[in-house]
This record gives C-alpha cells, structure tokens and sequence, in this order.
C-alpha cells in the first residue's frame, strides 16, 4: 500500500523544505561547512506550497481513481 511519511514526506532531512527546494531544481546555497542557508522568503513560499499540495493529496485521497 502506498504511504507517505508525515514527518519527513520529500526525502530524509529534518526540515522539509531543503528536501522541497532540491526536488525542485533549485536548491538553497550551502555555507562553508556543508549547511544550507534558509532564506525566510523561500522557506515561507516552500511552506504554502507544501500546505497546498497537502489539500491536492487529500482530495486526490478521497475522490481520486486509479487507472491505466
């Protein structure tokens, strides 16, 4: 059966929008140590968008038919 998991859904870092940003092809600049650098703007744009594809999921959950 298909899952997702709900504490790390897009790969296995604690904050979910490194993983996002690296999906996405446009990952946040790292500092001299290997760290990603936040920028609050794209962490907030990265939060919507993962609260919006949440919804899609849940009504793709309920209504949604697989087929070939």
């Amino acid at each position: 059966m298909p899952a997702i998991d709900g504490k790390r859904p897009y790969g296995d870092r604690s904050y979910y929008t490194i993983d996002m940003a690296e999906i996405l092809g446009r990952p946040f600049a790292v500092d001299g140590q290997g760290r990603p650098i936040l920028d609050p703007v794209r962490v907030a744009a990265l939060t919507a968008l993962h609260e919006e594809t949440l919804t899609a999921l849940q009504v793709l959950f309920l209504y949604g038919e697989m087929g070939g």
